[in-house]
């Protein structure tokens, strides 16, 4: 992955209108379907595609509190996350890739970043994750959404750009 890549599918990236306070791209940065992964960045990967426009932690939390979150499941599992105005993005549950090589959570969960940080110091940037599991405690599935932070160097995830 290089510039010239990203850049070529952000030129064809479609933004969708949630009746947020931005419009939310209808697939991950690198992906040319909504199902697909696109491209996992490392914290300082991410740092150098600063022309792509990445949620703050804010509008991630616009998008959690203000849409209503479907679970899909099947072969290409994951999220639709659908605004008061009826439109829908598709957020697939492509896991996260940890600094060792190992995806964890893939197929229930999906994290995204986003381009604040917890602190001055910016080591610890958030991200916005979902998570869908079975509950032991409470027999059924569930599902989790929030921003949070992480160490810099834990995680590769993916982005899903804004405009």
């Amino acid at each position: 992955m290089d510039n010239t890549q990203i850049k070529e599918t952000l030129d064809s990236i479609e933004y969708i209108d949630l009746g947020l306070s931005v419009k939310w791209a209808n697939c991950n940065l690198g992906a040319k379907t909504p199902e697909e992964v696109g491209y996992r960045f490392n914290f300082e990967e991410k740092s150098k595609v600063d022309y792509v426009n990445l949620p703050t932690k804010e509008q991630c939390e616009e998008l959690i509190n203000n849409c209503t979150w479907k679970w899909r499941g099947g072969k290409c599992k994951g999220c639709y996350v659908i605004g008061k105005n009826g439109n829908k993005i598709f957020l697939p549950a492509i896991g996260e890739l940890y600094h060792d090589g190992k995806i964890n959570a893939e197929g229930e969960a999906g994290s995204y970043w986003t381009s604040s940080f917890q602190g001055r110091d910016k080591e610890y940037p958030y991200y916005m994750t979902y998570l869908y599991k079975y509950s032991f405690f409470d027999f059924k599935f569930i599902m989790s959404k929030n921003v949070t932070f992480t160490a810099k160097h834990l995680r590769n995830l993916v982005i899903r750009p804004v405009q």
